[in-house]
């Protein structure tokens, strides 16, 4: 009887040692997820925008401005006043 229940405690034994490092790889497996995944998700939002405005910024020098106006009145969006008065 005594044996029986000393078999059984050590299967039990065993198998926490076995959750234990299924567990630990899952923790693992977690942070390496937030390190290639969602840090370079929040850096993105962090850096593309100001990327994107530098590109925008180069491609507005190459585009001859008469070409982008066509005798249209564009309000100058540098000057946020610009977009109330009128």
């Amino acid at each position: 009887m005594e044996e029986e229940i000393l078999v059984k405690l050590n299967k039990i034994e065993q198998q926490n040692e076995k959750i234990k490092k299924r567990l630990w790889w899952v923790n693992f497996f977690s942070a390496l997820r937030v390190v290639f995944v969602l840090v370079p998700l929040i850096l993105a939002v962090i850096y593309l925008p100001a990327l994107i405005n530098n590109l925008l910024k180069k491609y507005q020098e190459l585009v001859p401005q008469s070409s982008l106006n066509n005798n249209i009145n564009l309000p100058d969006f540098n000057n946020w006043q610009d977009l109330f008065n009128k």
